[in-house]
């Protein structure tokens, strides 16, 4: 070959790797100009990172191999039809980092769906017009500081019929959801026909039911927080749910709102909650054999409401400031046992921090208002406070304390010197106040007979 050859040869050569160079990429890295993320997922290794640049990118995405999806930097991914933005239909991949905005309001799939186990996603937030993010015989995942918002408009948002579930889990066991927020959709966290599943350090405002249990066995809500919803945690034909140290207020702007609600619960344990300013602090009913201990119920219209309730232990826990400490109908061989009451003046003869007098709380009114809740309006009148006392209710109506506490036992304690300190210091007040304005009024007519 002659020299002129050999060089043409070497260009043409230069020239062709040059252009691989430009048109290639990285195995395991999408930049942001890459038209089919698609593509970059279906080249990456079961076990390999694939890194996604800011940007914005459109969907469906699907992960049917175990490979972890990061973002890097801002990742935007966008649904434009019905089908999920996001499907992670296998088992042992991690995806974080992503933003998925839903612009799909009729859509019946999730946002994020996912169908595989051992999942790990971590710092989501998805934008949803309909279901945020959806475990589907899914078991064994990890949700770790996932948020869901809806994105309807506010005056459209507020009509909860119209939004999804923040996080669903449907037939989907051992799951661990921890860290995570949802604002403005139906229910906040959905659980359905799912077993052991842990709720951890979660929030949900402005929502229906914050925390809905149906049909699950053997869950834990642990320091879970709740605002403005209708109902903080609804838990309805479930057994074996520990509930503790969750905090629900403000739950009072339906006549259906309370704290927690438990309707056809068994053998679960309810401690250490504080229920504030809620409608109904916590409502019981076709419940049995559970254990409502150690709670605080404060600033509720109704601190607790039993109805058709039976064999529930409730004891240890603290009454403040409810206009109706408690309730029951229709509710049979319910314990009743050191409980602080703040409307309750016991007497400590032995000095066990207990009172020897019973505390009997007096089911009259839930029953006309029950039957008839127009007579809500007679609520403490004269009237019905005495016909109260003249009339005592059936066994199964009434609510007894037999050893009603002297002392909070998880607020802070005012003991009885204390108490009568403060009582002695409002008589004083208001007897000063009383002296005043008598002697001014007969200064005042003294000086007008002269």
């Amino acid at each position: 070959m002659s020299e002129g050859g050999k060089y043409k040869t070497s260009l043409l050569l230069i020239a062709i790797v040059l252009l691989l160079l430009a048109t290639g990429c990285p195995p395991a890295k999408a930049g942001a100009a890459e038209a089919d993320l698609q593509a970059q997922i279906d080249r990456t290794a079961e076990g390999q990172t694939l890194h996604i640049a800011a940007g914005t990118y459109e969907g469906p995405l699907r992960i049917d191999r175990p490979i972890h999806l990061i973002a890097d930097g801002e990742v935007v991914l966008v649904r434009t039809d019905e089908r999920p933005a996001l499907t992670v239909a296998t088992n042992g991949s991690t995806i974080a980092g992503l933003t998925l905005v839903d612009r799909q309001e009729q859509a019946k799939e999730a946002v994020l769906l996912v169908t595989g186990s051992e999942n790990k996603l971590q710092d989501i937030t998805v934008q949803a017009a309909n279901i945020g993010v959806q475990l589907k015989q899914a078991h064994n995942n990890k949700l770790i500081n996932i948020t869901v918002r809806s994105n309807l408009p506010q005056s459209t948002g507020t009509k909860t019929k119209k939004r999804g579930n923040g996080i669903d889990l449907r037939e989907s066991n051992g799951n661990l959801i921890t860290g995570c927020l949802i604002e403005r959709m139906f229910d906040g966290y959905y659980i359905e026909n799912s077993e052991a599943t842990h709720l951890e350090n979660n929030q949900v405002h402005d929502s229906r039911y914050g925390f809905h249990l149906m049909y699950s066995k053997n869950s834990q809500l642990v320091a879970n927080k709740g605002e403005r919803n209708v109902t903080g945690a609804m838990m309805m034909t479930s057994s074996g749910i520990h509930a503790v140290d969750n905090r629900f207020a403000k739950q009072a702007e339906s006549v259906n709102s309370q704290g927690i609600l438990l309707y056809d619960v068994a053998d679960s344990q309810i401690q250490g909650n504080v229920l504030e300013g809620n409608r109904v602090g916590m409502y019981v009913e076709f419940a049995k054999n559970n254990e409502i201990a150690g709670n605080t119920l404060n600033g509720n219209f109704i601190g607790i409401q039993l109805k058709n309730a039976q064999d529930n232990k409730i004891y240890r826990n603290d009454f403040f400031s409810n206009v109706i400490q408690a309730q029951a109908k229709d509710s049979v061989n319910n314990e009743l046992n050191g409980n602080f009451w703040d409307s309750f003046r016991g007497i400590d003869l032995k000095g066990t921090g207990t009172s020897a007098i019973s505390y009997q709380i007096n089911p009259l009114f839930f029953t006309l208002t029950d039957a008839t809740p127009p007579f809500q309006l007679f609520f403490h009148a004269p009237g019905l406070l005495f016909l109260e006392e003249l009339l005592k209710g059936k066994a199964e109506q009434t609510l007894i304390d037999i050893a009603p506490l002297m002392q909070p036992d998880h607020s802070p304690a005012v003991n009885s010197a204390d108490r009568q300190a403060q009582t002695n210091t409002g008589t004083l007040v208001l007897g000063l106040l009383l002296l005043l304005a008598s002697t001014s009024l007969l200064y005042f007519m003294g000086v007008r007979k002269q």
